[in-house]
């Protein structure tokens, strides 16, 4: 019984069974509580004495018989009937007996009478030395040709448990059959409620060591009850999303080995180059070890880039959080920015409202970086004689700060993935002066939702780019978040 199967079956079968011993219980205890089985006794009993009665000659002889005569007759009407005949005399004295215990005996005297009328009577009488009762009805024979009037009885044993007696003369077994019928339906909507709650979980169980096991292409079925179709789209989304982790992995490993590999590549080459003495000349060996610093530089951004993205995955990045005027913060983004973009004959220009911008709340050198980011960025991809425009805004809730370049532009069906780690636009970089290891854009999203805020992109091919980030202001500032992959 080790599958859930197994266990949820046996679980509703056991319900089922509490159950039904329950309601088993519970007519017991109404049945034991109600008289019904010495009514329908008293009525069998009233039957057999008006049957009797309904024989005229049968009454005059068991009138007219001396008690010695009265026992073959009385037995013979005791096999006919299937009761305990009595004859009692005027005086209520038994008069002959088919149980022979109460010849003698005063009936109404010793009796409980339950109803008496003028010519029939009920009750219950105990024989002495007996533990057991008799319930009775008796009725008067009379004949116009007689003067003496007799009794006549016919008694029953009444029933040590009444609720059995009639549950097994009536209702018994109508009630087992409808109990075991019950039973086996139950059983079998048990055994499909149990499978279809198994199958799925047992499906996802099995699904989930295939992931384990390094098949990702494990997807379930959105069949069965709501919960199961929930659990089913949740477990779908899961095993998608552990997917693109690996494959985001995998990414990463071939991405960071092909960016160090280049610098690495250039730095062995050119520091052999003067180890072997064939950069002897002076005005060559400047030109190598610039180009080995440059190389070495490069790796070390990316090295710096690649421990705050793992900081940030780690939730291990601190933040402050104060508030902070957006239009300084530009303008010191603006005036870090401007000697690069004036080499580049590139125009960069901050265009805001004379009333300003809202403050906003957060950590003010990670802010600094997020934006210095965006505009290193929009200066990489505009050509000489082009323009990069820093503007803002704001609404009830947020600050949106947006910088727009007049370069190339990202093709529509590269837009959605710009923000990934290392993921690079072939044509943008192709046209652009630096190289870059593509996690500028990555780091920009993770500050923007660090400090509970967004990053969106737009671009036309041919056009430009603008790249929004929306920014709580400060007065309705959530929680700073440092998110957690």
């Amino acid at each position: 019984m080790k599958s859930l199967h197994s266990r949820l079956l046996v679980s509703y079968t056991l319900v089922i069974l509490v159950c039904l011993a329950v309601i088993a219980v519970a007519m017991w205890l109404l049945l034991a509580r109600q008289p019904l089985p010495e009514q329908q006794i008293y009525r069998d009993l009233e039957n057999k004495t008006r049957w009797l009665s309904s024989r005229p000659q049968m009454t005059e002889w068991l009138q007219a018989q001396p008690p010695q005569r009265l026992a073959q007759g009385l037995q013979q009407l005791d096999d006919t009937l299937r009761a305990r005949i009595m004859l009692v005399d005027a005086d209520g004295r038994v008069v002959a007996d088919t149980g022979s215990s109460l010849v003698g005996h005063d009936l109404l005297e010793e009796a409980d009478l339950n109803r008496q009328t003028s010519d029939m009577v009920r009750g219950t009488v105990r024989p002495a030395g007996t533990r057991q009762d008799w319930l009775f009805v008796g009725r008067a024979l009379t004949s116009p040709r007689l003067s003496t009037a007799r009794w006549f009885v016919v008694a029953q044993q009444a029933p040590r448990l009444p609720v059995f007696q009639l549950l097994g003369a009536n209702l018994l077994a109508p009630l087992v059959q409808a109990g075991l019928l019950a039973l086996i339906l139950s059983v079998l909507l048990a055994w499909l409620v149990s499978r279809s709650v198994a199958r799925p979980i047992e499906q996802a169980a099995a699904a989930a060591r295939a992931i384990a096991d390094g098949c990702y292409d494990q997807r379930l079925p959105l069949t069965g009850p709501t919960k199961v179709r929930e659990l089913a789209d949740t477990f779908n989304q899961m095993a998608q999303q552990v997917k693109a982790s690996q494959q985001a992995q995998r990414d990463f490993v071939t991405n960071v080995s092909h960016d160090l590999k280049t610098p690495l590549t250039s730095i062995q080459g050119f520091s052999q180059a003067i180890l072997d003495g064939t950069a002897a000349d002076p005005g060559e060996t400047v030109r190598v070890a610039g180009i080995i610093h440059d190389e070495a530089g490069r790796m070390r951004r990316m090295v710096d880039d690649l421990l705050l993205l793992a900081r940030m995955d780690a939730g291990q990045l601190p933040m402050e959080r104060r508030p902070i005027d957006p239009v300084l913060l530009l303008e010191n983004c603006i005036a870090r920015m401007a000697p690069r973009a004036r080499q580049a004959g590139i125009v960069l220009d901050l265009n805001l409202s004379p009333a300003g911008l809202p403050q906003i709340t957060g950590d003010g050198d990670q802010l600094v970086q997020l934006f210095s980011n965006l505009m290193e960025n929009a200066l990489k991809h505009t050509r000489a004689g082009g323009r990069v425009a820093v503007t803002g805004g704001s609404d009830d809730r947020e600050v949106v700060i947006t910088i727009a370049d007049t370069g190339p532009g990202i093709p529509e069906d590269q837009l959605p993935r710009v923000f990934e780690r290392f993921y690079q636009v072939e044509k943008s970089r192709a046209r652009s002066r630096t190289k870059g290891a593509g996690l500028g854009l990555a780091i920009c999203k993770e500050l923007a939702e660090a400090h509970g805020g967004r990053i969106t992109a737009e671009s036309v091919v041919g056009v430009g780019t603008k790249f929004s980030v929306h920014l709580p202001r400060a007065d309705s500032a959530p929680t700073l978040v440092h998110r957690r992959r």
